[in-house]
């Protein structure tokens, strides 16, 4: 067996030295580091960790003890303690009981025999565990009587009088309901909810428990019972493809429908009857809870479901055949709604045409809507909501339905800038987003470079809070200036149009406190902390590709190429990363805020345009765009539709990690201000602005000549009123 002695002979350098570049820690130079992990790579070192914490009198230990494998949810309760655990020093092990109490036993005995810091069960002996040591101790699903322990669950009596109900209001009236055995809580309590209303309806029902062994063979039972039912109430995925199943054998021409208590899945489609219960986020609040990132104090946690994915009611189609047409900006979230469209029109009867143009043709577009009926929906960047929102949408009565319920659903982090205009709400938040910062997480904990970044500047590695900091590393990362360098370049600048250009610059100028107007409205940007900012920020475009990049996603695509090491994004391309065909670096990547703190406003609000005569269509798919499950498929493919569910849908999460960080964002972020300046709009002050910033880092104009060049188009534009 390798030991640090033996690594410390070959590296020549000591014990301590060794134990330091394992662990991580202390003041080790480059060429000692190199050293050491030469030594590690030839001699086939490989730490024994279990042994290591056994020696400390404890292990970073979790297991899980399921009755089954195979079962979707406790596949899912794994994924969603995994997905909190991955970046931790724990180590997550899975066991199954095969629904065997007495394995079950000689399972707990041996695992905790091992002191782990935490065992998650769900019991098929339902008796009580011994305490051991410091471990934590949860029970889910299968309530177990011990005070000492934790039990995490849902609301599975209420899970069954939801389906019930659902199935009353379909006009079942011979169901049966099916589920595992009747000593396991969890099966008990939800054949006690859709017993009280099957009864209180009016209903013949009968009841089948079963063993997972027999349930295929109790799935039979139910299709082939000479009650013929016309409905059936199922607990879990794996029992309704055996009802499914069964079903297609015995009696395949004869109605049956089936509603189920299901794990959550974005493959649930619109037509089927699921009632979700979320066991990632379950799995997810569970490892919060032994990582102590929870203000939980109780010994037991019911969540709510989620529950179906659309009303128990058949959707309303709208008599009349229509087509609505929704003008939008060329955009992953554009892109996402284009697939999902013929699902809204299967479920509505509306077709949706959606007609995408660039972002300057957007604009000339939008205004151009006044004077025509050739969209019912407008989707505009979120800048020109107070310039032209109020003359080209309707009103909306945010405290009536269906607005009142879709507004529910969003962030409350959400600012008024995507609703109002002239104190009006006249538009809805769509693809909104913010400016973040994102990077090689690789690079940023590698040792080596984190020891070679401290040599040449004196600094730690760490995420920069300021713009200074931000060039000092964009700087080191940047090959002309870092031979050592992994990467080409530092970060990125999108800079290909003038309002891009105005996008990259301003977050850094009011970083520093900047502002562009004064009180009285006027427009400047001749003062000495503009021209600094501005040199600043040439100067550290030195560090960018030499090719100019266009739009945030071609920004991305650099990124997630390996190209650059960081790089400050609008969230909504940052789908980008996962889209980017072979990249290496898809699960290396890092989020946080802007250096700063002030960064950019983004994305679009959608509204009504004055001109559709389709105003019932329009609802239909607001109801449709909103709703839970929509949002979740749009988000899932890489566009963006802002959904509080989306921050406990660890599917979305594990593809898109970013978005747990949208509303810290969104609180911080801004994009205009309220400018005492009546010919003002945000639109034309960025292509002004970012006309001459573009002159100036393009060389050819030097900075003095485009601070003024900016200057007088300024006052062209907003500051005549003032002067006159």
């Amino acid at each position: 067996m390798v030991t640090i002695k033996d690594i410390a002979n070959l590296a020549g350098v000591s014990h301590g030295t060794v134990s330091n570049v394992l662990n991580k820690k202390g003041n080790v130079s480059v060429q000692k580091i190199n050293l050491v992990e030469n030594a590690v790579r030839q001699l086939g070192f490989k730490p024994n960790a279990q042994a290591k914490q056994l020696k400390q009198g404890k292990t970073n230990r979790v297991a899980i003890i399921v009755p089954k494998l195979h079962i979707k949810r406790y596949g899912d309760l794994y994924a969603g303690v995994a997905f909190v655990l991955n970046d931790s020093d724990y180590d997550l092990t899975i066991y199954s009981t095969d629904d065997s109490g007495e394995k079950e036993t000689k399972l707990v005995d041996t695992i905790c025999a091992e002191n782990p810091s935490a065992l998650i069960v769900i019991s098929a002996s339902l008796q009580r565990i011994a305490r051991y040591k410091d471990s934590m101790l949860f029970y889910v699903e299968r309530r177990v009587s011990d005070p000492d322990a934790f039990f995490y669950a849902f609301d599975f009596e209420r899970a069954g009088t939801e389906l019930a109900e659902s199935a009353v209001k379909n006009g079942r009236r011979k169901v049966a309901v099916f589920c595992g055995p009747a000593r396991y809580s969890c099966n008990e309590d939800f054949v006690r909810g859709c017993i009280s209303v099957l009864k209180n309806a009016g209903c013949r029902c009968s009841v089948f428990y079963s063993e997972e062994s027999m349930c295929a063979n109790t799935a039979f039972a139910i299709v082939s019972d000479d009650a013929a039912f016309d409905a059936v109430l199922v607990f879990g995925h794996e029992n309704e493809e055996y009802v499914k199943t069964a079903h297609a054998y015995y009696n395949p021409a004869s109605p049956l429908q089936i509603f189920t208590v299901t794990n959550k899945s974005m493959m649930h489609g619109f037509e089927t009857s699921a009632y979700e219960l979320n066991y990632k986020y379950l799995g997810c609040r569970i490892a919060q809870r032994i990582l102590h990132k929870t203000s939980e104090t109780e010994k037991e946690c019911i969540l709510p479901a989620d529950g179906f994915l659309n009303p128990s009611e058949a959707p309303r189609r709208i008599a009349k055949r229509e087509q609505i047409n929704l003008l939008t900006l060329n955009s992953p979230t554009a892109y996402a709604l284009k697939a999902l469209a013929p699902s809204f029109a299967a479920k509505t009867g509306i077709a949706l045409k959606i007609i995408t143009m660039p972002y300057d043709e957007l604009y000339k577009a939008a205004l151009e809507s006044r004077d025509s009926k050739a969209y019912d929906l407008i989707r505009i960047d979120m800048a020109w909501l107070p310039e032209i929102g109020g003359a080209i949408f309707l009103p909306i009565d945010i405290e009536s339905d269906p607005y009142k319920t879709i507004s529910e659903s969003f962030s409350t982090k959400i600012p008024r800038d995507y609703y109002y205009s002239d104190n009006k709400i006249v538009a809805l938040p769509f693809d909104i987003s913010a400016q973040m910062l994102y990077y090689r997480k690789d690079l940023f904990e590698d040792s080596l470079i984190r020891r070679s970044f401290f040599e040449t500047t004196k600094r730690q590695l760490i995420l920069p809070k300021t713009y200074a900091e931000y060039d000092e590393i964009a700087s080191f990362f940047t090959k002309s200036r870092n031979k050592k360098s992994p990467t080409d370049y530092g970060t990125s600048l999108v800079i290909g149009s003038s309002v891009t250009a105005a996008c990259e610059f301003l977050p850094r100028y009011r970083s520093y406190g900047g502002r562009f107007y004064d009180d009285t409205g006027h427009i400047k940007v001749t003062d000495p902390l503009f021209r600094k900012t501005l040199i600043e920020h040439i100067k550290s475009a030195e560090c960018i590709p030499k090719h100019t990049l266009n739009w945030w996603s071609e920004a991305m695509n650099e990124f997630a190429s390996g190209n650059t090491a960081m790089t400050v994004v609008f969230c909504n391309h940052a789908s980008a990363i996962m889209h980017y065909k072979n990249s290496e670096f898809v699960n290396k990547i890092g989020f946080s805020q802007v250096p700063g703190g002030f960064p950019l406003l983004g994305g679009g609000s959608i509204g009504i345009s004055k001109n559709t005569v389709k105003l019932d269509a329009v609802r239909e798919f607001f109801l449709w765009l909103y709703s839970d499950h929509t949002a979740s498929m749009i988000s899932y493919l890489g566009g963006y539709i802002n959904n509080k569910k989306l921050l406990s849908d660890i599917d979305i999460l594990s593809l898109y990690p970013w978005i747990a960080g949208v509303d810290a964002a969104m609180a911080d972020g801004r994009r205009h201000d309220e400018v005492p300046n009546a010919a003002f709009n945000e639109y034309r002050f960025e292509k002004i602005l970012g006309s001459s910033i573009r002159s100036a880092l393009f060389g050819i104009l030097d900075v003095d000549s485009a601070i003024v060049e900016a200057q007088k188009n300024l006052d062209a534009a907003f500051n005549t009123k003032i002067y006159s």
